[in-house]
């Protein structure tokens, strides 16, 4: 599917229910509302700057997920059931205004490609068998922190954040060696790296309608709150 002068959609952008080996091409896309993408093999976004609602990736074949020039999601960023997905990259995405939700990857071995991430206004649920996870720029989380690796070499790569005041919510996990990693931020403490053996608790073209939504597929409804719509594919 190739959009190459598509620009802005100023509604939900929903491409799902298609062939897994479906490709997707938008490289003059600058700006989306609500922007989910499910069932695809492939997706260019590079010139992609701004997402003002929700961002998310749902049960994918997806290797890679690069989005270079993206600075700002204004509700959730979700990656979940992506089984193929080994590598993803925002090296300029500074904000996140809602959830930052990464689960159920199984071939994500590392989770980085954020390092210029200050803010995240939800909360950090991070969970599946990934052995490193870096956000280095962190300086603000509003919400809480739940991550949870089944690895048994994942450290927890930000202990420090659970009492300098980053984290304004309440819950903080963040931990390896958890046999079923469980997402959900329920306001549990737990330290840093303690450990724990159980566990927390077919393509065809778009168009762009009156309403501003871009649809490919069928069977599929954008929701208000993304991370929330995720959650539905953690089974």
């Amino acid at each position: 599917m190739e959009q190459p002068s598509l620009k802005e959609v100023n509604g939900a952008l929903a491409i799902s229910a298609n062939s897994p080996q479906l490709t997707v091409s938008l490289p003059a896309l600058l700006t989306a509302s609500n922007a989910s993408f499910r069932n695809i093999q492939s997706i260019s976004i590079e010139a992609l700057n701004n997402v003002t609602s929700n961002l998310g990736f749902f049960t994918t074949t997806l290797s890679s997920i690069s989005a270079p020039n993206l600075t700002m999601v204004g509700e959730s960023l979700s990656f979940v059931n992506c089984s193929s997905l080994t590598n993803i990259s925002f090296p300029k995405l500074t904000e996140i205004g809602g959830t930052f939700l990464i689960a159920n990857n199984s071939q994500l071995q590392t989770i980085g490609g954020f390092g210029a991430v200050q803010t995240v206004g939800g909360s950090i649920d991070w969970t599946g068998t990934f052995d490193n996870a870096s956000l280095p720029s962190i300086q603000d989380v509003r919400g809480g922190v739940n991550v949870q690796s089944s690895s048994s070499v994942f450290t927890c790569p930000f202990p420090d954040i659970q009492n300098n005041g980053v984290v304004k919510g309440k819950g903080f996990v963040c931990t390896g060696k958890v046999s079923n990693p469980s997402s959900g931020v329920n306001g549990t403490n737990q330290t840093a790296n303690s450990g724990g053996g159980g566990g927390g608790s077919s393509g065809s073209s778009g168009t762009k309608s009156a309403a501003g939504q871009l649809s490919v597929g069928a069977g599929f409804a954008a929701m208000s709150v993304l991370a929330a719509f995720a959650m539905q594919y953690l089974v």
